[in-house]
């Protein structure tokens, strides 16, 4: 078997127990207020 073609650590589909626990810390981060504040944040700045 060759080497994988990616070149960072893990690859956007890995299920190891490290980049899961990251991937559950990032989905609790995205609430809808959080995304309401991002986009007012965003729209805002044009004038």
């Amino acid at each position: 078997m060759g080497r994988p073609n990616w070149y960072y650590d893990h690859p956007p589909t890995c299920n190891c127990a490290v980049c899961t626990e990251q991937r559950m810390q990032t989905a609790e981060k995205v609430t809808p207020k959080a995304i309401l504040q991002r986009l007012k944040k965003l729209f805002g700045r044009r004038k």
